[in-house]
């Protein structure tokens, strides 16, 4: 509530959505100064933190899925490529359990790997699939001794419809960050 209040998850957000628009040098001078005082903290802001510049990739409809109502809304990830991915007409359904999604219980929407599969033209490649918490669950198995605080709990998906325009497919992040 502290790193919200202090605009901390704005730093890289759009401005468009409230946020700073700051660069990446900032953010990691904020994360290295949290990790002065509290580990656990830092790994937290670095994870959750990170997330609006990923979702600034993504089509605008995403975007203001996640912050047009609320500009503070927050995004948790666990990028492990486990989903069971199914093609179906506008997007994908998804299925799976990711481990490790820390800050998950301060978030409202989650980043989840999967691997797509051959469609096409296009080879099997890794996607990483935006989902609302109504479309997942947190199973909170996260009880260990070191970074406690992260609270890097297990997200499960039950047959998930997830559009087209809420999928980053590697490709595309390869193909847009090729000079020239």
């Amino acid at each position: 509530a502290e790193m919200q209040e202090a605009g901390f998850f704005r730093v890289l957000q759009p401005k468009e959505f409230g946020g700073f628009e700051m660069d990446l040098r900032t953010f990691f001078e904020i994360q290295m100064t949290l990790a002065e005082g509290c580990m656990s903290t830092a790994w937290v802001y670095g994870v959750v933190g990170v997330h609006p510049w990923q979702l600034a990739r993504y089509p605008i409809e995403a975007q203001r899925e996640v912050w047009g109502s609320d500009h503070s809304t927050l995004v948790s990830s666990t990028y492990m490529p486990v989903a069971k991915v199914t093609p179906v007409e506008g997007g994908y359904r998804i299925s799976g359990r990711w481990s490790f999604s820390s800050g998950s219980e301060h978030c409202t929407w989650c980043l989840l790997g999967g691997i797509i599969p051959v469609e096409g033209d296009m080879p099997a490649e890794h996607g990483t699939f935006l989902l609302p918490l109504s479309d997942y669950r947190i199973e909170h198995n996260w009880d260990v001794l070191g970074l406690r605080g992260t609270g890097s709990h297990d997200i499960v998906v039950e047959d998930a419809f997830v559009p087209t325009h809420r999928v980053q497919r590697t490709n595309k992040w390869t193909i847009e960050a090729t000079p020239g």
